[in-house]
């Protein structure tokens, strides 16, 4: 399918610093690609990253991440009203545009020939994102689909650039208003308990679906934390990058894997161990949390073979849950565990 239609789709990102800037939109997708091809835009990726105004650490940091994923990063979509810092455009002499904001380029009818309420529907560039984090901000680094013209926008950290999670000093929140998500990070011997190499073999044969089968995470995590309490297991000190985001998949209703909308809320480092923290409020509106290691500097969980990244998706519904996987808890509990293993 030639459009990719975006319905609730939201990049949370590169919308600071831009009430002074002198913003266009991007809205002629395609007249004046940077590459003719993915191969083409690889060749290329050096310079365009060099002749991007990046702090000279985060440019070594895209390129060396761009070489090491053969210039395919994770799937991302460009959604109206999202400001790109700058851009590279082709043609006759290629140069960096500033500020372009993506355009809403409105659907008219559906694939099979249904029109589609006036102004309901509009369509979502598809890009490969990298992610570098340096002095506290994000920056991304896209790569537009259609046109193959590099393009970053910057974020502030977590913290700043999603105010829907509460600050981890200075309120006191409880549950059930706010729920609470732990992320272990557990070192190498974590595989070597009983039971979890097997687990993890079966994961990486050929995972096929996130909810509902058995996984590291959900099998062995209360083996996990009886080994820590007993001083037989360690959390990982390694600082590793993750990140976080609510997301819309079929499969909390028993369908595919595929996500149709995704809410980014962030980038985060973990050493060991981190605490993520919801409103039920937010939880409601949303289908799963998904974390992925950005890196894929981890053991545990294996890629997925639906999107190639190491991921864990944390659901929030579940067909005969009130709140998906968070019913496992007695009432009123409302703090959870998942389990890497690096």
């Amino acid at each position: 399918m030639n459009k990719i239609i975006a319905v609730l789709l939201a990049l949370a990102m590169a919308l600071v610093n831009v009430a002074h800037a002198v913003e266009t939109q991007w809205s002629q997708w395609g007249i004046a690609p940077y590459a003719r091809n993915l191969e083409e835009a690889c060749k290329k990726a050096p310079g365009a990253i060099d002749g991007l105004n990046l702090p000279a650490a985060v440019k070594e940091d895209f390129k060396k991440q761009v070489a090491g994923s053969s210039c395919k990063g994770e799937k991302a979509y460009l959604t109206p009203k999202m400001v790109l810092e700058e851009m590279w455009t082709g043609g006759s002499k290629p140069h960096v545009m500033k500020k372009k904001t993506v355009a809403e380029l409105p659907v008219l009818k559906s694939p099979d020939g249904r029109s589609y309420n006036k102004d309901s529907v509009v369509e979502a560039a598809v890009a490969y994102v990298w992610t570098s984090v340096h002095d506290g901000r994000i920056y991304y680094l896209f790569l537009p689909w259609v046109c193959y013209n590099w393009s970053t926008s910057i974020a502030s950290t977590l913290s700043q650039a999603n105010p829907t999670l509460p600050p981890a000093v200075g309120t006191i929140v409880a549950c059930p208003n706010v729920y609470f998500l732990k992320v272990n990070v557990w070192e190498r011997d974590a595989l070597k308990l009983p039971g979890v190499e097997i687990t993890h073999a079966k994961e990486e044969l050929g995972q096929k679906q996130f909810a509902g089968v058995p996984h590291v995470s959900k099998t062995h995590g209360g083996k996990f934390r009886k080994a820590y309490a007993a001083g037989q297991l360690k959390r990982s000190t390694t600082a590793r990058s993750f990140r976080v985001s609510l997301i819309m998949t079929p499969e909390s209703q028993g369908g595919g894997q595929d996500i149709t909308a995704e809410e980014i809320l962030g980038d985060i480092k973990i050493t060991g161990i981190y605490e993520l923290q919801f409103t039920r409020e937010k939880l409601e509106k949303w289908d799963a949390i998904r974390v992925v290691a950005v890196n894929g500097d981890v053991a545990s969980p294996p890629r997925f073979n639906g999107t190639g990244v190491h991921e864990l998706r944390f659901f929030n519904r579940l067909s005969g849950k009130k709140l998906g996987e968070w019913d496992s808890n007695p009432d009123p509990d409302c703090i959870m565990n998942e389990h890497w293993i690096e």
